[in-house]
Parts: C-alpha cells; structure tokens; sequence
C-alpha cells in the first residue's frame, strides 16, 4: 500500500473545497490552511488518483466557448470579432447567426464574384490583419499545398505572388499532360 501524501484531515478539506475550483486555487488553499508546499502537480495526480472531480481546463474551455457563442450571437451585422485561429471573422446574418472569413468578403466584394469552390485566398506576405486587397491572392487547394509544403509563403509579397504564379503554371502544365 503507498503512503497518501494528504492526511485524513487534508483530504476531507480537499473533498470540501475542490467543487467548482481550479488546481491552482486547491493548492493555494491547502498549502495556506496546513503550511504546506505542495506542488499543483501533486494536487492534480492526487485528485485524478483518487478520483476526485473540480473544474478542469478543458471545463473552462467548454465554458469560454459558450460565453463566445453567446457573444457573437447578439452581436450586430457587420461585427468583426478575431477567432481563435487568428482570422478576423464578419458577421453577415443574424438568424441564424452566419459568419465569414474577412478577406474572403473583401476579395469577393472587390472581384465580384464568388470564392470558387476548391479554392482558398491567402494572405501574400502572410499577415492575416493585411487586407489590401494586392495582399490577397486567390489559389487552388492544390496550388496552396504546394506552397505550403515547400515552405514557400514567405513575409515578402512580392515574392510569395512570384511562388504564385509558378504554382498556377506547373498546376496547369499538369492538367495539360492528362
């Protein structure tokens, strides 16, 4: 039998108090009770061990995400807001609640005309805040993997639209040999 790191009376203090907080806070609170130096980490493996449930991480994020929702439901048209993929997102329909990548509205709007499907637009120096609309280029799928696999989208746009244009003629070139 291994020897419990908590005595009874820490444990039933553990047992009390762990509803509804965070690891960080448990340790905070055992430690100042009983002038401990547990580590959070101790406090983590004890309670998984002992199968004793608190909030966790992945609670917390399952709550954010809610509260987002909830947020981005009342949100206006035309509200921007920054996902957490790092894309600024439009809203453009409240119900229900629609959402679209804004520099695919921006190339849209400036083009007239759809994003086709199977294709992406990219940003060509790589920031995702520059929506000059010669900072957007519109590629295939296939056209934007290789760019990717080869690492070749670079902070320079000058020359990723260089990398571009090559990829759309080796795309082409191989079209044309089926």
């Amino acid at each position: 039998m291994t020897k419990s790191i908590l005595t009874e009376e820490q444990k039933a203090y553990l047992l009390r108090i762990a509803p509804n907080r965070f690891n960080k806070e448990i340790t905070l609170l055992i430690n100042n009770k009983f002038k401990t130096n547990f580590t959070e980490n101790q406090i983590k493996h004890y309670k998984k061990h002992n199968k004793i449930k608190s909030f966790n991480d992945d609670k917390l994020k399952e709550i954010k995400s809610i509260q987002v929702a909830k947020y981005r439901k009342v949100l206006p048209i035309g509200s921007e807001t920054v996902w957490s993929d790092g894309f600024i997102w439009i809203k453009v329909k409240a119900d229900p609640a629609k959402w679209r990548l804004k520099h695919h509205v921006i190339w849209e709007e400036f083009h007239k005309r759809k994003i086709p499907q199977n294709y992406v637009v990219i940003f060509l120096d790589g920031n995702k805040r520059n929506f000059d609309i010669k900072n957007l280029e519109l590629l295939s799928k296939e056209e934007y993997c290789y760019l990717n696999n080869k690492h070749i989208i670079f902070k320079n746009s000058e020359l990723t639209k260089s990398y571009c244009i090559l990829c759309k003629l080796m795309s082409l070139r191989k079209k044309r040999k089926i």
